[in-house]
C-alpha cells in the first residue's frame, strides 16, 4: 500500500537499526571462537584460583595464613587477627562467613561463564556476539569490576600474574564492547576519542606502569575520574543508540538495556561511597565491624545483580532475538 505522498510505505522492521553486525565464516570465525576459547579458560582457571584463594583468607585463622601467603608481615597479621576476631564476635564461623561469600562470588561468576558459552554456541557466526562472549569470561573472572580477584589468583599462583593483567586490559578495553555494541559502530560517534584515549590507560592499569596516564600514580581524588568518564560514557552511548531504535519501543532489547543499567548503577554506587571516603580523608565505614557488614552487603548484591544481568541479557539475545541468526 502506498502513503498520500505517492511513495511506497516502509515496513516497521525497515526503519529499525542493524543490529546484526559483521558476520564470520570460514578461517575467520575459526580464529575468532578459538580466540574465545583460549580467554574463555585463562578465565577460568584464574577464577578458580582467585575464589580458592580468597576463600583461604577468609577462611584460615590468620596466624596460619603465611602458610598459603609469604609476604605476609607480623603487623598484616595481627591486622587480619584483629579483623577475624570483630567477625566471631559478630556471630559468625570464620568457616561460615568465607562459605557464604565464596558462594556469591561463584554464583555470579558461573552464570557469566554459562551466558559466554552459550552465546558462542548460537552466535560463532556473529563477531560482535564472540566478542562479547570473551568480555563475559573475562567479568566472570573479575568478580566487582572496581575491585576484581585477578591479585587473588596470582598470590596463590605468581605464574598467573601476565594472564591475570592482560585480562584486567580485556577487563578495561569492554568498555570499548559498550561503545559499540551490538552493530559494531561507535554511538556517540565522538566516543571513538574516548576508546583511543582509554588504550594507554588502560595498559598502564593492568601493568601498572609508573607513567601520567595510570591513574594509581595521580593524587586522590582523581583516580576515579577514569571511572566516572570512561564507565559513565559507556552506560550512556548504550542507552542512547538504544532510545534511537525502533526495537526498544518493541521491547526487543529492554532487559539488555535494563540488565546493564541495574549493573553499572551499583558499581557507581559502590566506587562512588569510596571517593567519598578519600575526598573525607577517612573510611567511610570505620572499625571492623561496619567493613564487616558492607562486606556482607555489598559483595552478595553484586553477585546477585551480575545473575539478574545475565539472565537479562541472555533473554535479550536468545528469547527476544537481539541478534538476527
Amino acid at each position: 500500500m502506498s502513503s498520500v505522498t505517492g511513495f511506497p510505505s516502509t515496513p516497521l522492521q525497515d526503519r529499525t537499526v542493524d543490529l546484526s553486525g559483521p558476520r564470520l565464516a570460514g578461517t575467520w570465525q575459526k580464529i575468532a571462537v578459538t580466540t574465545w576459547a583460549v580467554v574463555f579458560l585463562v578465565s577460568l582457571l584464574s577464577c578458580a584460583l582467585s575464589l580458592a584463594a580468597i576463600n583461604i583468607w577468609d577462611r584460615v585463622p590468620a596466624a596460619e595464613l603465611p602458610r598459603y601467603f609469604s609476604t605476609m608481615d607480623q603487623a598484616s597479621i595481627a591486622d587480619k587477627s584483629s579483623f577475624q576476631s570483630e567477625i566471631l564476635s559478630m556471630g559468625f564461623s570464620l568457616a561460615g562467613f568465607a562459605f557464604l561469600l565464596t558462594f556469591f562470588r561463584a554464583a555470579g561468576s558461573v552464570v557469566l561463564f554459562l551466558l559466554s558459552a552459550l552465546m558462542v554456541r548460537r552466535f560463532a557466526g556473529r563477531l560482535i556476539a564472540v566478542l562479547f562472549a570473551v568480555l563475559l569470561a573475562v567479568m566472570g573472572a573479575s568478580g566487582v569490576w572496581n575491585n576484581p580477584l585477578f591479585p587473588w589468583a596470582s598470590a596463590l599462583a605468581p605464574w598467573m600474574e601476565f594472564p591475570n593483567q592482560v585480562l584486567n586490559l580485556l577487563l578495561w578495553m569492554g568498555v570499548v564492547m559498550l561503545y559499540t555494541f551490538p552493530e559494531g559502530r561507535f554511538t556517540p560517534r565522538w566516543t571513538v576519542i574516548l576508546a583511543i584515549l582509554l588504550i594507554p590507560l588502560a595498559l598502564s592499569i593492568a601493568f601498572d606502569l609508573q607513567i601520567f596516564f595510570n591513574p594509581n600514580t595521580w593524587p586522590d581524588p582523581l583516580p576515579f575520574l577514569p571511572n566516572l568518564l570512561f564507565i559513565g560514557t559507556a552506560f550512556f552511548s548504550v542507552l542512547l543508540r538504544y532510545s534511537r531504535a525502533d526495537l526498544a519501543r518493541k521491547g526487543q532489547i529492554s532487559s539488555y538495556t535494563l540488565g546493564i543499567s541495574l549493573l553499572l548503577v551499583l558499581y557507581f554506587i559502590l566506587d562512588g561511597l569510596d571517593f567519598i571516603s578519600t575526598v573525607k580523608g577517612a573510611p567511610l565505614f570505620q572499625g571492623n565491624p561496619a567493613a564487616i557488614l558492607f562486606t556482607l552487603v555489598s559483595e552478595p548484591l553484586w553477585f546477585t545483580l551480575e545473575i539478574v544481568f545475565a539472565i537479562l541479557v541472555g533473554r535479550s539475545f536468545f528469547q527476544k532475538r537481539m541478534l538476527q541468526e
